[in-house]
């Protein structure tokens, strides 16, 4: 099992599993929509999107329900040293 390592990363955590990591260089090419099953890596793949982008700027997620909103927060808090 290989580990995400980044500038970024506050910790090495994060495993780096292939399909995550396919769909996160698809969304960094172009314009993507990703829907995977509960329990997939949506939000790894959110992160491993934001710390390649977050040099060039801000960068805005939204989502649809305010615990949802928390859960990021507190996932993106936890991981991301940014």
């Amino acid at each position: 099992m290989s580990i995400i390592t980044h500038k970024y990363l506050k910790i090495d955590e994060l495993e780096d599993r292939l399909y995550q990591s396919n769909i996160s260089k698809a969304c960094l090419e172009q314009s993507t929509l990703v829907i995977l099953p509960t329990g997939m890596g949506k939000t790894v793949v959110a992160i491993r999107i934001m710390i390649e982008r977050l040099d060039k700027g801000k960068i805005l997620l939204m989502a649809p329900t305010k615990p949802l909103a928390q859960q990021h927060f507190d996932f993106f808090n936890k991981f991301l040293d940014a």
